[in-house]
């Protein structure tokens, strides 16, 4: 029987039903590249200047779209806008990403250095001293 599956028994169950439609993931309403100048944000605007007074170039990026659900992966039933601050200083890279909807709170928090395995953090304060540092992740560990 070429048109039909099969129970772990070998039963025949008839027809394969139809594969449901996969729902495309929402494009985003405006992506990073896009140039468009975000809210300001006196978190971001805190951080910028608190990285540009320790030797960091620095450029903030926004973006609006669908941020996925942590369990299932699936879009968000609301978009989010994030203002990504991206930092660079000789060969140490940092980015900080604000994020929200009705609130807003720092999202993602990484520095990393030419061959290291980027650094996360979860507190502000701690992603502060690291970037005004100026020393690898490793010796962080």
């Amino acid at each position: 029987m070429t048109d039909s599956f099969y129970a772990g028994g070998g039963i025949g169950l008839g027809p394969r039903p139809p594969d449901a439609p996969v729902t495309p993931y929402p494009e985003p309403l405006v992506r990073s590249t896009d140039g468009v100048p975000g809210p300001t944000k006196t978190a971001v605007t805190g951080l910028v200047k608190f990285a540009e007074a320790h030797g960091w170039t620095v450029k903030v990026t926004y973006a609006k779209g669908w941020m996925p659900n942590t369990k299932t992966g699936r879009p968000g039933k609301a978009p989010k806008e994030t203002l990504a601050v991206r930092m660079e200083r000789g060969t140490e890279r940092a980015v900080a990403v604000y994020a929200g909807a009705s609130t807003w709170a720092w999202d993602t928090m990484l520095r990393w250095d030419a061959g290291v395995t980027p650094g996360k953090f979860t507190i502000l304060g701690e992603f502060k001293a690291v970037i005004s540092m100026g020393t690898s992740p490793e010796t962080l560990l």
